[in-house]
């Protein structure tokens, strides 16, 4: 019915961008991400898929410089 349910829950480790849920969610529920504090219990709410995260793209260079050896 997309109102809000605060809920406990267990956290288990911190990835700081995502946390571990050990205890207190079942599988599918929907999750509000940073509410604010004006989320009260009950009140109705429009839900919005999360966003998928980016792939990162790690950088490489192009060529690898030929490291330059001294000569005596």
């Amino acid at each position: 019915d997309n109102r809000i349910h605060w809920q406990k829950i267990s956290v288990g480790r911190d990835f700081g961008t995502q946390l571990e849920v050990l205890d207190g969610l079942a599988e599918n529920t929907k999750v509000v991400i940073n509410p604010n504090d004006d989320l009260d219990e009950g009140i109705q709410v429009q839900v919005k898929p999360a966003e998928k995260p980016k792939a990162a793209v790690a950088e490489t260079p192009a060529s690898s410089p030929t490291p330059e050896v001294a000569k005596k």
